[in-house]
């Protein structure tokens, strides 16, 4: 069962709701919604007054993380929120995987202290696939930790290249890792970027250096790293040229609707804040999919430098 945090997002409830219920009307997967009863239940019944005939079960949570809250307080004050209850039935094995567009530094929180780090991991990151040229590109991370230290952009490249081994069927030995910077030079970049590149020329990764926008999207590497600053940046572009071209535009995360928080136990998906109908049901098909995969499994183990 998918757990769905039906108050998260600029335009839930209704957004959420409708999302879900497309979604399972096509699917007859069970899904959880979680938030105020009376509430979900008044929407719904707007949305489709036979609604109960579908596997929809509601969770009351009677409070709401607002995008605007602290996350680290909002979590610990607020147990009863559609979000933390969410995340809690994920620990507690009653749903498979969690869903929220709402305050992701919120959900970032409550996953690590509910469900907790993977083996070796000292940071998650949000991992998405952005389409390019030349196929999908995974990148990470995209929003999760705004400042980061080199260790953390080390591990998120180890972290990425495991999740293309599942995600871009490639063997472990071809898949290419870059490091996002302003120039392709070894010297370009902040502080933290060249000492990244350092650590990673050591490694035993593929790494091919420092990587541009546009190589990006002309998918000249298998595997993007960056820090959540950035490339929440670099995502957002993304988005904002597809709308520029005239395209539809995509809160996406790629196509997958949402985008893993790599480096927990139990799956957690993110969905952007202005996630559309669209937007939420591609989600919860991505959820599913995600809900399959043993998440546990994305570890990192002690740095062990090739020369």
């Amino acid at each position: 069962m998918i757990a769905i945090d039906a108050m998260g997002g600029d335009f839930a409830p209704e957004a959420v709701l409708e999302g879900s219920l497309r979604y399972v009307k096509a699917t007859c997967t069970p899904v959880c919604l979680f938030g105020p009863q009376d509430e979900l239940r008044r929407v719904l019944d707007q949305l489709d007054s036979g609604w109960e005939q579908y596997p929809i079960s509601i969770m009351n949570a009677p409070q709401i993380i607002s995008m605007g809250q602290e996350p680290v307080q909002a979590v610990r004050l607020m147990p009863d929120s559609s979000l933390v209850r969410a995340v809690a039935s994920v620990r507690d094995g009653d749903c498979r995987v969690a869903l929220s567009a709402g305050n992701s530094g919120a959900m970032m929180a409550a996953a690590l202290f509910l469900i907790g780090r993977n083996k070796g991991v000292e940071r998650p990151a949000l991992v998405g696939l952005l389409p390019g040229a030349s196929g999908a590109t995974v990148c990470l991370d995209l929003g999760a930790n705004a400042d980061c230290k080199a260790n953390n952009l080390y591990q998120f490249a180890h972290l990425g290249v495991q999740y293309a081994q599942d995600f871009l069927d490639r063997d472990r030995d071809d898949i290419t890792v870059g490091l996002l910077s302003n120039g392709e030079e070894p010297g370009k970049g902040s502080l933290v970027t060249k000492e990244a590149f350092a650590l990673l020329q050591k490694s035993f990764l593929n790494f091919v250096g420092n990587v541009e926008p546009q190589h990006v999207l002309a998918g000249k590497v298998d595997v993007v790293v960056s820090d959540g600053f950035a490339g929440n940046v670099l995502l957002k572009t993304f988005e904002a040229t597809v709308w520029l071209c005239g395209k539809k535009k995509e809160h996406s995360f790629g196509k997958s609707g949402g985008a893993l928080l790599l480096g927990v136990k139990k799956p957690v998906v993110i969905v952007h804040g202005n996630a559309s109908v669209s937007d939420i049901e591609k989600a919860i098909r991505f959820a599913q999919k995600i809900s399959l995969v043993n998440v546990e499994s994305y570890t990192i183990e002690p740095m062990v430098p090739n020369r």
